[in-house]
């Protein structure tokens, strides 16, 4: 079977299956061969999710972990975290990466939950 693509025939059979995101991310993880290398990041700051998301994530923080106790004091560290995260996951989406990461902060820890820095 023949498909016009590009203003030329090709092939199907020799179209390679893409795998998805969860089966690419997996295999390279146990160390096997995935279509293409996984595309994932360590973490994006909360600007850099505004700028790809083009909306106002509307924390307060210039960056992840600033002005936690501010926000602490104020009662929104826990609704900003979580904010944050949910719009994390929509920019990773939005950039197709293959895996989202999982951070983890005292902000999430309990809201009653005092961080203590030395």
């Amino acid at each position: 079977m023949k498909i016009k693509m590009f203003k030329k025939s090709i092939n199907i059979r020799c179209i390679k299956r893409m795998i998805s995101h969860k089966e690419r991310f997996f295999k390279a993880l146990y160390l096997e061969e995935p279509d293409i290398v996984p595309i994932t990041d360590l973490s994006l700051d909360p600007p850099i999710v505004e700028g790809i998301l083009g909306e106002k994530i509307g924390m307060g923080l210039t960056k992840l972990g600033s002005n936690i106790m501010e926000l602490k004091e104020k009662g929104k560290a826990w609704d900003s975290a979580i904010k944050y995260r949910l719009a994390l996951i929509k920019a990773c989406k939005k950039l197709n990466f293959d895996a989202i990461p999982a951070l983890s902060d005292y902000s999430l820890v309990d809201k009653k939950y005092e961080p203590k820095f030395l």
